[in-house]
């Protein structure tokens, strides 16, 4: 049984060619959604490309594949998915 306006958090990981105002871009991209944000961790290496990984509080896959299709929609998004603990 589900309960309503149970929230989950998730993580994602975010490959971006690294540019002035992307994190900016990609926390806008994910408020369009109105979802919370809960943690964040990010690195550039030498050649460029952040890595950013966001705890993000969903309400189920629908809402978390919505919110993942607009942040591949940010220009230089490389590549978004659920990050999973190894």
């Amino acid at each position: 049984m589900e309960v309503p306006d149970a929230l989950y958090p998730v993580e994602i990981e975010i490959s971006a060619a690294d540019r002035p105002k992307l994190l900016s871009d990609i926390v806008s991209s994910i408020s369009e959604n109105r979802i919370n944000i809960t943690a964040v961790k990010g690195k550039t290496d030498r050649n460029y490309i952040s890595t950013i990984n966001l705890t993000l509080m969903v309400k189920d896959y629908n809402h978390l594949q919505q919110v993942i299709n607009n942040i591949k929609k940010v220009e230089d998004v490389i590549t978004v998915r659920r990050h999973t603990s190894a």
